[in-house]
């Protein structure tokens, strides 16, 4: 039974809010300017991961594209894991996309696997519901970037919230992602 403080029970408010939170626009566009001056300190030979967005997140691709970045995005594949492929570089689209499990656009079938793990210069834009106060990651459900934890060790570990998501009550598991920083419409939450 799913009770305060559960996970589930964080998830349910989390997608309620989300659903809510996407339709103010100057708040999306408050943290869209919030990522774009984060990204503005870094080289551009910085590799960026990044997904897709559903439509109740933030999509990231036109961010990226302003920028000179390599920009890597999750292939899922049937064993219920994922890879990265290089989807963009210095702002120019290299794949093209398809529909994949849950409706979610990724790389066309044949991509090339990036083999090289993110690094300590690295960015990894996770996708999230939430985070509580300790910066452990509330995802979906579906464990793909819990199962990919310990290829991002090294990584600048990122997520996009709406700040109200930044600080929800449930517990962090030792498989969870604990986050560096949240990006939020009201600033930056450092959390490492």
């Amino acid at each position: 039974m799913a009770g305060p403080g559960s996970k589930i029970t964080a998830r349910e408010n989390a997608r309620n809010h989300w659903k809510d939170f996407m339709n103010h626009s100057e708040e999306k566009r408050s943290i869209c300017e919030n990522v774009l001056h984060f990204l503005s300190g870094f080289n551009p030979d910085t590799r960026i991961f990044a997904y897709i967005g559903l439509p109740d997140e933030i999509d990231l691709i036109p961010i990226l594209q302003k920028h000179s970045f390599q920009v890597f995005i999750p292939l899922f594949n049937s064993t219920g894991n994922m890879d990265f492929v290089l989807f963009m570089d210095k702002g120019e689209k290299k794949i093209a996309l398809q529909k994949g499990p849950f409706g979610i656009q990724m790389p066309e079938k044949g991509s090339t696997i990036l083999e090289d793990p993110p690094g300590r210069n690295d960015i990894v834009f996770i996708p999230s519901l939430g985070s509580n106060s300790g910066g452990y990651r509330l995802g979906r459900g579906g464990g793909y970037y819990d199962r990919w934890k310990d290829r991002m060790n090294l990584s600048y570990r990122i997520g996009i919230l709406p700040s109200v998501l930044t600080g929800l009550n449930f517990p962090g598991e030792n498989h969870d992602i604990i986050f560096h920083r949240v990006i939020t419409e009201r600033g930056i939450v450092d959390y490492i």
